[in-house]
């Protein structure tokens, strides 16, 4: 004999197996087989996370309300509308394990038949039971629609693609949407709230593809109304998504523009993606080049003109080249190590312009 203990109490219980481990086991229940596996418990608070395995290769974890779990003379159970998990194991409250048997409600597998679904195993009543998938919500979702498969049911159950999800969405102006395009609309936090708050914001008639690409990619609310702060107002969706993308941040605009840089909105995706950042800006100023644009700014990075490099040709003489002089010895590889051995080799110091032809022509 076996027990479980819940607040401070020892209940006994029969037929835990040493380390857990357990195979199906059928046996009669009012015409009905029973099947087996494993399962771990954790509470939090009024939560109980509850974690089921089945067989090798399925798991099934979600919270539930602790209260769901009822105590039996057994130890616990978890009744669901597809059937009912009877638990015995160890628990003391907070957390614990063993196995369950699941018993399956016919009555349940016989709804799914009137509803086209024949032959659902017993393998399959215990998954429909640990995602309480109900008969209800297979209706109304019919109702709305949705003539899916037992499976895709499933899914909708597993990510919240409920029935008054469905009609929140159709209220916000979002109808005819398929299942899998619901389920990646939940997956990602596209809720009613977001596109009403996105239609307040000017932004309306968003597609619900583009919905899920805002969402995946960070473009909130506060984000839309920051740039437009900075001077960044009315962009379009994909605009803000390729921004968000690539680490353009509020902060990132605004320090461009107290750089002395007038970018547009492309302009500052471009910048992120070749590495044009403020401090690089400013070192660049710091180097005599007070009045330098976006594309100049690009330009340079691309190429590896940098704070340093200026620096460097500027001891050797050449603080005085032009940006594109100083864009064509980087592209030429006028280095200033080598820069050094021509001017100690040559009597008079040759001009940023022949530096650059010595280097096209091998010059060592």
């Amino acid at each position: 004999m076996t027990s479980f203990r819940t607040s401070g109490r020892l209940w006994p219980i029969l037929g835990v197996c040493a380390g857990l481990g357990v195979s199906p086991v059928y046996a009669a229940n009012d015409g009905a087989s029973s099947l087996s596996g494993t399962w771990t418990a954790q509470r939090d608070g009024e939560r109980t996370y509850l974690q089921l395995s089945h067989r090798p290769g399925w798991q099934h974890g979600f919270k539930l309300a602790s209260s769901a779990l009822e105590r039996t003379d057994t130890g616990l159970r978890l009744s669901r509308e597809a059937g009912a998990f009877d638990l015995v194991g160890l628990y003391d409250g907070e957390r614990g394990g063993g196995t369950y048997t699941f018993i399956p409600s016919e009555s349940f597998r016989q709804g799914l038949s009137k509803l086209g679904f024949d032959r659902v195993t017993d393998s399959k009543m215990v998954e429909l039971a640990a995602m309480d998938l109900t008969l209800d919500f297979i209706r109304e979702l019919r109702k709305l629609g949705f003539k899916e498969g037992l499976r895709r049911y499933v899914e909708m159950r597993i990510h919240g693609a409920t029935p008054a999800y469905v009609r929140a969405l159709v209220a916000a102006g979002y109808k005819g949407l398929s299942a899998k395009r619901l389920v990646q609309m939940r997956i990602h936090g596209v809720t009613p709230e977001y596109i009403e708050e996105l239609k307040a914001a000017g932004y309306t008639n968003i597609s619900a593809r583009r919905l899920v690409e805002m969402r995946i990619h960070g473009v909130s609310v506060d984000f839309i109304k920051g740039m437009a702060k900075a001077d960044y107002a009315n962009l379009d969706a994909k605009r803000l998504v390729e921004m968000r993308i690539h680490g353009v941040s509020v902060e990132f605009a605004r320090r461009m523009r107290a750089e002395g840089l007038d970018p547009t909105a492309k302009d500052l995706v471009e910048m992120r993606i070749h590495g044009v950042s403020p401090d690089y800006v400013a070192g660049l100023k710091r180097r005599g080049l007070k009045d330098i644009s976006v594309r100049r700014a690009v330009e340079f990075r691309i190429h590896g003109v940098d704070e340093a490099f200026i620096s460097e040709m500027g001891k050797l003489g050449y603080g005085s080249a032009t940006p594109r002089e100083l864009i064509d010895m980087r592209i030429h590889g006028v280095a200033p190590d080598w820069v050094r051995r021509v001017q100690a080799k040559l009597t008079d110091r040759p001009t940023a312009r022949e530096l650059i032809e010595l280097r096209i022509h091998g010059f060592n």
